[in-house]
C-alpha cells in the first residue's frame, strides 16, 4: 500500500514553517466548569484519532528531494505528548487574557503538527480548550479537524482517505518518487523547477511572519444588532461586518484609496452544475475608503461584494457549512491556507457558526469561541469574522498593537453610526407610511 503524498499547498506550508513563519492555527472554546483532567482528554483524543488518521502521521522526507514527502505513521506514537494543561492568571479582562494567550501560545513549538491545551484559572470556574494545528492538517473542503471533532463530534465527517501505514524504507520511497516522475509530466516540470531554484536566489524574499510579531484584538456584538442594520439598508450580515472592519482600518490608516482585500472563497465545478470542487481560491476585493458617512460606505460596500458574489465565485459560510457539514474552526482554517502567500492590505475570512450555543463534555455549556489564524507575511491587516449563537465578533491582527486598539475603536463607532442611520430610515418608512394613510 503505497503511502499518500504530501500535497503541493500541504509541501508549500511545511515549507513555510521550516522557514519561521506562523502557519498554525489556534481555537479556544471557553467552558463552563469544572475542566476535565489531562487523562479524561487523553482517551477522548484517542478515540477521535481512530476517525482522523492524519493527526497520527508525519510527514517524511524523500531522499534527494526528488519528490514532495509522504505521510507515514511514526513508529511510536504518544498521544500524549501532544496534550498539556496550564493554570493561568487573570490581570485584565477575561477577553483580553485570552487574546494574550493565543497569540502566545500560537509562538510556542508544536509537538508534531498539532497540541490540544487544557487551560484553567478563568474567572467564575471557566476553563478554555485550546488546539493548535498546523494548516498542513487541513486540506480541503473534506479535511477534518480535532477541535470540532472532540468538541461537536457529530458535525464532522470522517474523511475517507485509507489508513496511513508506517514510512516505507528509503529504497522505496526513492523507487515511488522515479515511477512518478518516469508517468507524470507534471512532476517531470515540477522536480526541473525545483533544482532550476536552488541555483538562483529569487529577487524578492519576504522575511518570516512569525506569530510573536503580531497582536491580536477583537470586539463582539449581539447579532440582532447586525440584523436590524442589514433590514434597514439592505444587504446581508456580511455586508455589515465588511463594512465595519473597512471603517476599522480607515480609523487606524486615515486613508482614501481603495482597501484590497483577500477574500476566500468556495471554487464552483464546471463540470457538475450546482456542485463544488474540494478546493478554495482567492479573490480581491477593492474596498471604498473614501465616504466620511457610514451609510454612503455601507452601501458602496455592499455593491462591491454583491458584485463579487455575481461574478459567480463566492459561497458564503452558510453554504460551505451546508456542504461540508463542519464547524467554523475548519472554515476558518481553509481561508487561512489559501491566503497564505497573498498580497493584499486586508485578509478576511469569514465563517459563520451554529446558531445555538453548544454543550460539551457532559453538558458543559460552551460560552464562547476564539479563533486566530497566521498573519501571511504579505498583508497588514488579517480578520476573521464569525459568528456563535446570538453574538458576531470581529478578530484583527496586525503588527500594531495600538493601531489595531484604534481600528477596533473605529468598528464600534462605525456600528453606533450605522444603527443610527438605520433607526432614521425605519423613522421616515414609518412617517411615509403615516401619510400614505392619512
Amino acid at each position: 500500500m503505497t503511502n499518500p503524498r504530501v500535497s503541493a499547498e500541504d509541501s508549500a506550508l511545511l515549507q513555510l514553517g521550516s522557514e519561521g513563519n506562523w502557519v498554525a492555527q489556534v481555537g479556544a472554546a471557553v467552558l463552563e466548569g469544572p475542566p476535565i483532567t489531562v487523562d479524561e482528554l487523553e482517551r477522548r483524543v484517542s478515540e477521535a484519532l481512530a476517525r482522523f488518521p492524519r493527526y497520527c502521521a508525519e510527514p517524511v522526507a524523500v531522499p534527494f528531494g526528488l519528490q514532495r514527502p509522504v505521510w507515514a505513521r511514526p513508529s511510536s506514537f504518544d498521544v500524549r505528548a501532544h496534550l498539556r494543561t496550564e493554570t493561568i492568571e487573570v490581570g485584565d479582562s477575561e477577553q483580553s487574557t485570552i487574546e494574550k494567550l493565543l497569540v502566545q501560545e500560537a509562538a510556542v513549538a508544536l509537538p508534531g503538527l498539532w497540541e490540544l491545551v487544557i487551560v484553567d484559572g478563568l474567572p467564575d470556574g471557566h476553563w478554555v480548550l485550546m488546539a493548535k494545528i498546523h494548516l498542513s492538517l487541513i486540506d480541503g473542503l473534506h479535511g477534518v479537524d480535532l477541535l470540532t471533532g472532540m468538541l461537536v463530534p457529530e458535525l464532522v465527517q470522517p474523511p475517507a482517505d485509507r489508513d496511513i501505514t508506517p514510512a516505507p524504507s528509503p529504497p522505496r520511497l526513492v523507487a515511488d518518487a522515479w515511477r512518478e516522475l518516469a508517468t507524470n509530466p507534471y512532476e517531470q516540470v515540477r522536480l526541473a523547477t525545483s533544482f532550476m531554484r536552488r541555483f538562483r536566489q529569487p529577487l524578492v524574499r519576504r522575511p518570516p511572519r512569525r506569530a510573536d510579531d503580531v497582536s491580536l484584538r477583537r470586539t463582539v456584538f449581539p447579532l440582532e444588532d447586525l440584523k436590524a442594520v442589514r433590514t434597514a439598508l439592505g444587504g446581508s450580515v456580511n455586508d455589515v461586518l465588511t463594512s465595519l472592519l473597512a471603517a476599522g482600518v480607515q480609523a487606524a490608516e486615515s486613508r482614501t484609496t481603495p482597501l484590497r482585500t483577500a477574500i476566500p472563497f468556495a471554487v464552483r465545478s464546471l463540470s457538475r452544475p450546482g456542485e463544488y470542487d474540494n478546493q478554495i481560491a482567492v479573490e480581491h476585493v477593492d474596498l471604498p475608503m473614501g465616504p466620511a458617512d457610514a451609510e454612503d460606505r455601507y452601501r458602496l460596500v455592499s455593491a462591491q461584494l454583491d458584485r463579487f458574489a455575481r461574478d459567480n465565485l463566492a459561497v458564503g459560510g452558510r453554504v460551505l457549512t451546508r456542504l461540508t457539514g463542519v464547524a467554523p474552526f475548519l472554515l476558518l482554517a481553509l481561508g487561512a491556507r489559501a491566503c497564505m502567500r497573498e498580497t493584499a492590505d486586508l485578509c478576511l475570512v469569514n465563517a459563520p457558526g451554529p446558531p445555538a450555543a453548544l454543550t460539551a463534555f457532559e453538558g458543559r455549556d460552551m460560552l464562547d469561541v476564539y479563533s486566530v489564524v497566521p498573519h501571511p507575511a504579505g498583508v497588514r491587516w488579517s480578520a476573521t469574522a464569525r459568528t456563535y449563537g446570538r453574538t458576531a465578533s470581529l478578530a484583527l491582527t496586525a503588527t500594531d498593537a495600538t493601531a489595531l486598539d484604534t481600528a477596533i475603536a473605529g468598528i464600534e463607532a462605525e456600528l453606533a453610526a450605522l444603527q443610527a442611520a438605520a433607526k432614521r430610515r425605519g423613522e421616515r418608512i414609518t412617517q411615509g407610511s403615516r401619510r400614505s394613510r392619512e
